[in-house]
């Protein structure tokens, strides 16, 4: 291989835990993210002379190489403007701020990050969430498109790679509340089921509790104890106790039966900030969320929860 052609270095103490899409985001501005991703998912772009994916997070002295032949400013420029129209909007979904962190209650078909079919994407309007800050705030994790609720933000590198050896040690509790399709038969139960994706089989785990239950609905309490994509709903429908609005894992022919919107809400979220602070958000419930328990004159003591 001929190394002249390539620019590598090590990954300093301040990216540890970083993951490498933000990462390159940050040494490279001008790069739009799914152009980040584009470059990373052909091997473009290398870690330890080996292709991951844009989740991956970064590990002190990890090489990374990259092709010097790469027009790394052709993409179009990332501005760091966005008008107020987008801020206000963004600003209205802040649950919680504090010189580390920030959370959202992001609402159902918002996508956390840009895609060629989204129009507008959290990670695209976060300038409108810097406030005093020198730089935008960063996404430590994700929810899907169609699922509401608490999206964690830190307002720095250091308090990035904290979070991110939270999420590694599990020492991030999240509780969702959901609407399941049916009659769920027993109080509390664990879920352990192998999660597959791209052939690849990973343990995951989700705790529920069920806090109302009839012939037609269930509403339950879910803690999932690893955090494996759509593992929250994967887990239900494969027990036959698919969330009310699902329309991933159903049948095409099945899909009018469905509700317009997942009911699924990332509800609570606990940990220890950097300081040893112990944080507790919890985010409210969207509307069409609330109007269904009321229909079923389901009453909820959300600070017992």
């Amino acid at each position: 291989m001929n190394s002249s052609i390539f620019a590598e270095w090590k990954v300093e103490t301040s990216f540890k835990n970083t993951r490498i899409d933000y990462y390159l985001k940050k040494k490279f501005k001008s790069l739009s993210y799914p152009y980040v991703c584009t470059l990373l998912r052909k091997g473009l772009i290398k870690v330890n002379g080996k292709k991951v994916k844009n989740s991956y997070s970064l590990c002190l002295d990890d090489i990374i190489r990259i092709n010097k032949n790469l027009d790394l400013q052709s993409e179009e420029q990332t501005n760091n403007y966005i008008s107020e129209k987008y801020k206000r909007i963004i600003r209205s979904w802040l649950i919680y701020k504090d010189k580390n962190y920030i959370a959202i209650n992001k609402p159902s078909g918002i996508a956390v990050q840009g895609g060629t079919k989204v129009k507008i994407n959290v990670d695209g309007i976060l300038e409108g969430l810097r406030f005093s800050a020198k730089e935008k705030p960063k996404l430590i994790h994700r929810l899907d498109k169609q699922t509401s609720g608490i999206l964690i933000l830190a307002r720095s590198l250091k308090s990035a790679a904290f979070a991110g050896d939270l999420f590694k040690n599990k020492k991030i509790k999240k509780t969702y509340l959901a609407v399941l399709s049916g009659k769920v038969l027993r109080t509390k139960g664990k879920i352990d089921i192998p999660i597959i994706n791209k052939y690849k089989e990973s343990d995951a785990m989700t705790l529920y509790e069920t806090l109302f239950t009839s012939k037609n609905l269930s509403l339950v309490k879910i803690n999932p104890l690893t955090g494996r994509k759509h593992q929250i709903r994967k887990h239900f429908f494969l027990k036959g106790m698919p969330i009310l609005g699902e329309t991933k894992f159903i049948k095409p022919s099945e899909k009018k039966k469905i509700n317009d919107e997942l009911f699924l809400h990332a509800f609570k979220t606990e940990f220890n900030s950097l300081d040893g602070e112990k944080i507790i958000i919890r985010a409210d419930l969207p509307v069409y969320f609330k109007r269904i328990l009321e229909q079923n004159n389901i009453n909820l003591d959300y600070s017992k929860i």
